[in-house]
């Protein structure tokens, strides 16, 4: 009788763990529309830089940029 209840609750468990595992893998691979936000500022940065390649180094105008996208 004890080890049947062991037993019990140890499959239990593992059923518990494998679903919270499946929900969290699924949790990771939903979408974000953030990449959208990362990949527009990535394109205007490249684009920014590629027209004035001389204020690369400036850290002002970096910093402006980056206030922008904030």
């Amino acid at each position: 009788m004890i080890f049947k209840s062991l037993r019990n609750q140890r499959d239990s468990v593992s059923n518990y763990y494998y679903m919270l595992s499946q929900k969290f893998i699924d949790f990771l691979k939903r979408l974000s529309n953030k990449q959208k936000f990362v990949l527009e500022y990535q394109i205007k940065f490249n684009i920014f830089f590629d027209e004035f390649p001389d204020k690369v180094d400036d850290i002002d105008v970096k910093e402006e940029f980056h206030q922008n996208i904030a």
